[in-house]
């Protein structure tokens, strides 16, 4: 994958556009619109539980620099509909992602993956950690598809995901030339999607 540029526009799954960017202190009011209308089992399997704070959730996510972390965000006609992280911890940065429920299955969740890879090495971290609940075949499967090498290990109320940063840039390389439908223009080139 060549390096990012910011804003990059991503062809989804469904032909859909979408503009993929750093998230900004100003988007916390649209996070919080997004976690806010996520399904209750959405909710539980990204944040562990069904009694988080959306409010506080949206506030940190808009603001990751605070913890050193990285955040992406993908908009579709002006609204965010997907937000990713990487969070430093120790030699390692933990990925958790929030994805619109009428946007699942569109690649959203991949295409963050692949660009907080590529960032993850840009800061010196060469592997990738999620924490994964019981149940979530979705996350499971994005991460099984961007690493098939994954290391898996069990644990009370989930499964621990380990993939190497580097595999998943690796295996996103192939890049195709984006052709914009509007004849707008050339475009970058982008990542297709062939998993969830």
């Amino acid at each position: 994958m060549p390096p990012p540029r910011w804003p990059e526009p991503v062809v989804l799954l469904d032909g859909s556009v979408a503009l993929l960017r750093d998230v900004e202190a100003a988007d916390e009011p649209e996070l919080r619109r997004l976690f806010a209308g996520m399904a209750p089992e959405m909710a539980r399997r990204r944040w562990f539980g069904a009694a988080t704070s959306m409010p506080a959730n949206a506030r940190w996510a808009a603001h990751p620099e605070a913890a050193g972390a990285v955040g992406l965000v993908a908009e579709q006609d002006g609204h965010i509909v997907a937000h990713g992280v990487a969070v430093p911890d120790g030699p390692e940065a933990e990925v958790a992602f929030a994805v619109a429920d009428d946007r699942h299955g569109v690649g959203l969740a991949t295409t963050l993956l692949q660009h907080l890879a590529a960032r993850a090495l840009e800061l010196g971290f060469d592997a990738l950690r999620a924490h994964v609940l019981w149940g979530n075949r979705e996350m499971l499967e994005v991460l099984e598809h961007a690493c098939p090498t994954s290391h898996k290990s069990r644990d009370g109320d989930g499964i621990h995901v380990r993939v190497s940063a580097r595999a998943i840039v690796r295996n996103s390389a192939r890049a195709l030339p984006y052709k914009p439908a509007t004849g707008a223009g050339p475009m970058p080139e982008v990542t297709p999607q062939t998993g969830p």
